[in-house]
C-alpha cells in the first residue's frame, strides 16, 4: 500500500503545525486536514509541487510504501524505493542531548556525522569513498 508521508516530512523539518503550513502554502483546511492523514486515497497533483517547495523534497518523499503483503516484499520490487525505513530525527537528538537552545554542534561526532552520512545518501552521494 502506498501512504502519504507528509506528517512524517514536517516533523523531520522541524514544521510544529504542519496543518497550518500547509494551508498558509494555499491548500485548502479540508484537503490539509487528509493531506496529514496517511491513508488518503486522492492526491491532487497541482499540490505536488507546492508541497515539494513547502517540504523541501522529491514527489518520492511525499509517499511511502508499506508492503500488502509478505510476498511483497522482494529487494526487486520498483516500490521498495519508497519505502522508508525509520527516519533519523535530527530535532529529537538535540532535544535528548541539550534541550531546545541545542544546535548540530552540540552533539557527540558519531551523532553529527550520521546526521551528515544520511543527508549526503538522500542526496546520492556515494559514501564508500569518504
Amino acid at each position: 500500500m502506498i501512504v502519504l508521508n507528509i506528517k512524517e516530512l514536517c516533523k523531520q523539518r522541524g514544521i510544529k503545525h504542519p496543518h497550518a503550513a500547509l494551508t498558509r502554502a494555499g491548500i485548502t483546511n479540508t484537503v490539509a486536514t487528509d493531506y496529514l492523514k496517511p491513508k488518503k486515497d486522492r492526491f491532487l497533483t497541482q499540490d505536488i509541487e507546492l508541497l515539494c517547495n513547502l517540504l523541501r523534497c522529491t514527489p518520492n518523499d511525499l509517499f511511502k510504501w508499506v508492503p500488502d503483503e509478505p510476498q511483497d516484499d522482494y529487494p526487486e520490487n520498483p516500490l521498495q524505493q519508497i519505502r522508508k525505513q525509520d527516519a533519523f530525527n535530527l530535532e529529537e537528538k538535540l532535544k535528548g542531548n541539550k534541550g531546545e537552545g541545542a544546535n548540530v554542534n552540540d552533539l557527540p561526532y558519531n551523532t553529527s556525522h550520521e546526521a551528515g552520512r544520511q543527508q549526503a545518501q538522500k542526496k546520492g552521494f556515494r559514501l564508500e569513498a569518504f
